[in-house]
């Protein structure tokens, strides 16, 4: 899940069960801080959706042809994660690798970036799945 608040934030959601779910989550981060950024026609679109859905939000987004103020936006994952046996949340080791290369493209673009990890309610933790669970 995507959305975007009025304090400029372009949140990244996911149930993080598995290494392979959370760095899809990263790519999305990437991808879309990046074509926010570079294509114009993409800005326009994202306006036309925003304001359908109403709320006034479209008035926290640049035009297609006004320049992004990169630090007036950021870019958030969250991640929801089963605890640990001790109770703890983290990532998985994998997800701590490839989170890296997204990290430092984010960056780049001169977008601040915040990651949240959220405990998932007891009742909405499936069966084991075999996801990557290990710590790391």
């Amino acid at each position: 899940m995507i959305s975007f608040r009025k304090k400029k934030q372009f949140i990244h959601l996911k149930d993080g069960h598995s290494s392979g779910s959370i760095s899809h989550l990263w790519s999305q981060g990437v991808v879309s801080a990046e074509a926010f950024l570079t294509d114009p026609d993409f800005r326009k679109k994202l306006r036309a959706k925003v304001r359908s859905l109403g709320g006034g939000f479209e008035a926290h987004l640049p035009k297609s042809n006004e320049k992004v103020v990169r630090d007036d936006f950021s870019v958030v994952y969250g991640i929801m994660r089963k605890p640990y046996a001790d109770g703890s949340i983290g990532l998985p080791f994998f997800s701590k690798v490839s989170l890296q290369a997204a990290a430092e493209r984010i960056a780049q673009f001169g977008i601040p970036l915040a990651i949240e990890l959220i405990e998932k309610p007891a009742s909405d933790t499936p069966a084991d799945d075999g996801g990557d669970q290990g710590h790391g």
